[in-house]
């Protein structure tokens, strides 16, 4: 589907296949292998001004950086994906939970991941 994508250059196209190789790599438990494919999606959202798609690829991150003990640096992506929702919730919605609650968010991160 990648190459596919990328022969008619389906930018936003190649941007979901890029996501899903991450995917597969994070779900084998290989988040170090997930997280190239992850930045590059971003780097590909950033270029389509897509912000849905960076707010999506930064809870990607953040999950990766879970799975390798880096709290900080997740959090840090967690932080700029609340930010992004934050904005998407008062224009475009794209993507956007409205019933999303930042707080519960972070209480349900913490309570499963830093408090083990």
């Amino acid at each position: 589907a990648l190459k596919q994508a990328e022969k008619i250059n389906q930018m936003q196209d190649i941007q979901v296949c890029i996501g899903n190789l991450g995917i597969i790599h994070y779900a084998k438990h290989k988040p170090l292998k997930a997280l190239p494919f992850f930045k590059r999606q971003l780097r590909g959202y950033w270029n389509l001004g897509d912000k849905a798609g960076i707010m999506r690829t930064y809870g990607l991150m953040g999950a990766c950086l879970i799975s390798l003990q880096n709290y900080d640096q997740s959090l840090f992506f967690f932080f700029k994906q609340l930010n992004l929702i934050k904005e998407l919730k008062k224009g475009e919605r794209s993507g956007v939970d409205k019933n999303f609650n930042p707080d519960t968010f972070l209480s349900n991160l913490h309570k499963k991941h830093i408090n083990k």
